[in-house]
This record gives structure tokens, sequence and C-alpha cells, in this order.
């Protein structure tokens, strides 16, 4: 049942390297494949407490993200962020790599750990997580992959911890130029800090407070230019992103934890769990437990 489906834990296969993995998409289905006949379904939503990143070489699909389909294809680069619930296609499968890894390993790099929390790339509101060949010139991403994956599987694993870290580091930064330049097409740069300080207080205050305008004050800014830049990065306003923000916590619990919805209800806080089914039933059309019936 999907309501069993626990959060999946980073777990790499290689001594030395607790934190990081990188395997050809060949070979990330036939370990996928072998979990299923474990009983244990990876084309089924599931949580993870790392991320990822699909670079494809060739061939096109898609991949369910926090219950959304994003399409890729030849020299894509797609983002899966941490507690993010994402379901593996089983015919989709193209060519290319997986870049797995933990917080934990970019930790004793200063430069990526200070600023990794403002990543556009793992940033789940802010855009598509996808990047395609033709929004950037630079094709050494690509390259940075295949130069992780033959340094990964190195046997000399003397400073291979620290290369990888450096591999994945460029390929991170190239990657947030992209989509920084993709974004300030449209919105000011402040804005764009102010939306992301929005959302790190959303996120971890909304069991508290649902209200747009508590996050406004706590910001000091007014509520009608919280709600610009909010129109500006999510097409949304406060409001509405607040209640998406919600919504999304909710499936992700209905998809990859046991709880009831009475459970969920004093998790997400509501008062009543029946506020809690009128709330999602109005913005999803369906019950919760239909929602989650409808995953199995």
């Amino acid at each position: 049942m999907i309501a069993e489906i626990p959060k999946i834990s980073f777990h790499s296969t290689k001594e030395g390297l607790s934190y990081i993995e990188v395997l050809t998409l060949e070979e990330m289905y036939k370990r996928l494949i072998s979990l299923e006949e474990n009983d244990d379904s990876p084309f089924t939503p599931h949580r993870v407490n790392f991320f990822l990143i699909f670079v494809i070489v060739d061939g096109q699909g898609h991949h369910y993200i926090d219950f959304e389909k994003h399409t890729y294809k030849k020299e894509s680069l797609l983002f899966v962020a941490k507690n993010q619930v994402q379901v593996f296609s089983r015919h989709d499968r193209g060519k290319g790599y997986i870049i797995l890894f933990t917080e934990s390993f970019l930790s004793t790099n200063v430069i990526i750990s200070k600023h990794f929390s403002d990543y556009q790339l793992f940033n789940c509101y802010i855009g598509a997580p996808v990047i395609h060949s033709e929004e950037s010139v630079d094709n050494n991403l690509v390259n940075l992959a295949a130069q992780m994956y033959e340094e990964f599987h190195k046997p000399n694993d003397f400073v291979q911890s620290e290369l990888l870290r450096t591999l994945l580091h460029q390929l991170l930064l190239r990657a947030e130029r992209i989509k920084h330049k993709m974004a300030s097409k449209h919105v000011r740069k402040e804005w764009l800090n102010l939306f992301i300080q929005f959302k790190s207080l959303l996120e971890n205050v909304y069991p508290i407070s649902r209200n747009a305008r508590d996050y406004a004050h706590k910001m000091g800014i007014s509520y009608k230019h919280l709600n610009e830049i909010c129109k500006a990065i999510t097409d949304k306003t406060a409001k509405q992103f607040v209640d998406h923000v919600i919504i999304t916590e909710i499936k992700r619990h209905l998809a990859s934890t046991p709880l009831s919805v009475k459970e969920i209800c004093y998790k997400i806080g509501f008062d009543e769990p029946t506020n809690l089914v009128q709330f999602f039933k109005r913005h999803v059309g369906q019950t919760p437990l239909q929602f989650r019936n409808a995953l199995k």
C-alpha cells in the first residue's frame, strides 16, 4: 500500500564514499527493478532524504516530482530536492547519469554550504526543476557528470571525495547560473531574495500560521508588496502560494507515510480533520483518502 511507503534514506554502495553515488541511468534502473522484486517498488511515490540530479545524455521521457509530471530529453538536467516525493517512470528511461548526494557531502565546502539553501536548482517553488539544452549554451554539464562517474568508479580512492565534491560544485554553479539567467529576465534579484526568505519562513512556521499577512509582517514588508513578489515569481498571490505549499505537504504525507488524516491534520496545523478535508477537497477536487487511494 502507498500509505506504507517509507521515507527513502541515502545508502551508497561504495566504501569510503557514504554521502554520494554516481550511476548510469541503466545501472540505476537495474537497482530499481531489483527493489521491486523485493516488494519495495520505486515506481510508486516515495519521499527521499537526499538530493538527485538526472543528467540525460540521450533519449526522452518524464519523471514525477511532487505529483507533477516533468518531461526531459537529450542534454536535459532534472533536479530533485531533499524531502520531495518522486516517482520513477517504469518505461521512460533515457541514457545518462544520476547523481545522488546528501547535504552532508557539501557541508565541508564553505562556498557551497553557505548558499546552498538559496539555490534555485533545488527550490521547488521557483520554476520547473528541469534545464533543457536550448536553455543552456554550457555543454560542459554533461561532461562534468561523465567525469564524476569516472572518478566515482576509480579504484584509487586518494582524495576521491575532494575531487567529486569539486566536480559537483562546478556542475551546481554552472547550472545555477543558467537558472539565474532565466529568472533574471523576469524577476529583480531583491525580489527573489525576499521570496526565498518568505518561503523559508513559511516552511518553518506554516503549522502555526497560514495567514500570508503574518509573514509579510515578520519580513517587515507590506502585504501588497509580498503579493507583487509572489505573482512575479510563481504567478500566485501570497495566499495562493501559502495554500499551495500546504497542499503539497499534505500530499507528501499522504503518499509517503502511514499517518491517518487526523494525524496529518494536527501535524499540518489544522484544528479539526474536517477542516483539512474541506481545504484539501477545495484545492485538489478529491478528499485526502481519495487522493491516497488513487496512488495505489
